[in-house]
């Protein structure tokens, strides 16, 4: 199970993404079971190439929840992310 959302950010990520029918600039937020360990989830943000930010949990709901968080702010941030102590840099 995968699941990517696209959402805005001030950010550069290095570098941010752009979609066809957007002009603004966007990471790419996944939730993802981990095939090699069923029972853990991961939350990642990534911009366009080797820079993102990921944490993994032990539960879906908990996994669930930091998405529902990440999806409802209006800019995501790497500030953001990082000081919520969820995330760590890859």
């Amino acid at each position: 199970m995968k699941r990517t959302f696209y959402k805005y950010t001030t950010d550069d990520w290095y570098p941010t993404l752009k979609l066809e029918s957007q002009h603004d600039t966007l990471v790419q937020v996944n939730i993802a079971s981990l095939s090699t360990k069923p029972e853990k989830f991961r939350v990642s943000v990534w911009g366009g190439d080797d820079y993102g930010l990921e944490y993994d949990y032990n539960s879906e709901n908990e996994a669930f929840l930091c998405i529902q968080r990440i999806i409802k702010l209006t800019n995501v941030t790497k500030d953001y992310l990082i000081n919520e102590e969820d995330f760590r840099h890859v």
